[in-house]
């Protein structure tokens, strides 16, 4: 079982998708590009259509970004969820506003506010940063944010979105393009189409969910139904997109359990990975369902 496992796991590996960067991390551990220049373009600006509870005319008293500052919050600054972060810290309508140059002469935006909080927009895309170690004094004091609490929030809705879009068979462009037997002689028969992915992903239960680099530790005591893996398997994997056009990577086995590997919409999050069992399954490619005798 642990070949045929290891075998699945890798199919997975080699197919995979790019891992996003982990939240909590400084940004200069984020391998964002480097910024050759930095211009701050307006230090400092009182936003008024911005929501806060500061007094006219205060809320951007004494506060001005320097190049300084903001060589330090690209330094210390942490990947945060925006709408936790948001109801977490004090509404300020003080913000910066900065332009940065890669050195290939990219540009991109990026704004940082009295209350830490910062974002950098690449090509529309925004990404959304707290420094609670910044030590400008002009800052409003930091405030607790757990990157944990940011991560879990946002994995599971993100996570959540990707599983129910493949349950309701809201994908497209369905691959099949290799399979892999052990012994080899237990891929005969086993052709699956893509009216039989769609079957799986369509009736299967959820047997375990989690961030990729975690699947080395599922095993038959985490997930008993794996045990279905040790009798002579054939392993088809292939790949499709969601409506989205995200990459979706899918492995199917002839004993009924199968995996799918996706990257949720979010820059706080890895590449997640499923493992489903599909009981309900009719086509007769599969083995028998576990406890049921093969037809005569």
């Amino acid at each position: 079982m642990k070949k045929t496992m290891k075998v699945f796991l890798l199919s997975l590996f080699f197919y995979g998708l790019g891992a996003v960067a982990e939240s909590g991390q400084a940004l200069a551990d984020e391998k964002l590009p480097v910024f050759q220049r930095i211009v701050i373009t307006k230090a400092s600006e009182d936003r008024p259509e911005l929501n806060s509870n500061e007094p006219p005319g205060s809320a951007c008293k004494g506060f001005e970004i320097t190049e300084k500052d903001v060589r330090e919050f690209l330094s210390l600054a942490k990947r945060v969820n925006f709408e936790i972060a948001y109801e977490k810290l004090p509404k300020t309508r003080c913000q910066a506003t900065i332009e940065l140059t890669t050195q290939d002469g990219k540009k991109a935006t990026m704004y940082i506010d009295r209350s830490r909080l910062g974002s950098i927009t690449f090509w529309d895309e925004a990404e959304h940063f707290y420094c609670g170690e910044c030590r400008n004094k002009q800052y409003y004091e930091t405030v607790s944010i757990s990157s944990k609490e940011a991560i879990e929030a946002q994995r599971h809705a993100a996570t959540t979105a990707v599983l129910e879009a493949v349950a309701a068979g809201n994908y497209k462009n369905v691959t099949i393009h290799s399979k892999r037997g052990e012994p080899p002689e237990a891929c005969k028969g086993f052709d699956l189409t893509e009216t039989d992915v769609r079957e799986f992903f369509k009736k299967a239960r959820i047997l375990i969910n989690v961030p990729y680099h975690e699947a080395a530790k599922i095993n038959k005591a985490t997930v008993p139904e794996l045990e279905l893996m040790e009798r002579p398997n054939c392993i088809a994997e292939g790949y499709a997109q969601l409506q989205d056009e995200s990459p979706i990577v899918f492995a199917i086995s002839r004993g009924r359990i199968g995996s799918l590997l996706f990257a949720p919409q979010s820059a706080l999050n890895k590449d997640q990975i499923a493992f489903f069992i599909c009981d309900q399954c009719q086509s007769k490619k599969f083995y028998p369902p576990a406890g049921k005798k093969p037809a005569q």
